[in-house]
């Protein structure tokens, strides 16, 4: 067997020359040691670049991840735009929106308008594909309710699902799986 050292060698040598020149160069390197023939440099090297690409491809798919739940995120925040997550309940089927220049009272009907606003608003700025197959999907795993019928969820309980996308916004933390990470 070849000393680990040799092998890191010859891995390191690879990178920038042929199996010829790492032989030569492991020659001058290590006189009294026996050395692999170039057929097997070939292989230390080769091996060695299908760890890298692994390693780039796990990093790759980390990054995509990432990228994958903070796009979510940003939809998450987008719903709750044009003060839709300002909104509170302190009178019964009032909802209080809080603007800076004070509060505004809504209705149940008002506010479910101003979700569905948003969904409409994100449609156009995004795709629909991106927002139902993807983003609901990931949405459908938080509540039985939204998956059954997300429209009349907004209507029935908009206060109940304006939280559950602050929660989403806040975590950042997306149960289930769509058709971008199905395979993670």
């Amino acid at each position: 067997m070849y000393p680990e050292e040799m092998k890191r060698r010859a891995i390191q040598l690879s990178r920038k020359m042929s199996a010829g020149q790492v032989y030569a160069t492991l020659v001058e390197e290590f006189p009294d040691a026996e050395l692999p023939d170039e057929r097997t440099i070939n292989s230390w090297a080769n091996s060695n670049k299908v760890n890298i690409l692994k390693e780039q491809q796990e990093q790759d798919a980390e990054e995509y991840k990432w990228a994958h739940f903070a796009h979510l995120r940003d939809i998450a925040e987008m719903l709750l735009s044009r003060e839709v997550g300002n909104v509170l309940n302190l009178k019964e089927d009032t909802y209080t929106i809080v603007e800076e220049g004070g509060t505004i009272d809504k209705t149940k009907k008002e506010l479910s308008a101003m979700i569905l606003g948003n969904i409409e608003y994100i449609c156009s700025i995004l795709t629909a594909w991106e927002f139902f197959d993807i983003f609901v999907k990931h949405l459908e795993y938080e509540n039985e309710e939204i998956k059954q019928d997300l429209y009349k969820y907004i209507k029935d309980k908009p206060l109940e699902f304006v939280n559950i996308i602050r929660t989403l916004a806040q975590t950042k933390e997306f149960k289930g799986t769509c058709p971008v990470c199905i395979e993670w």
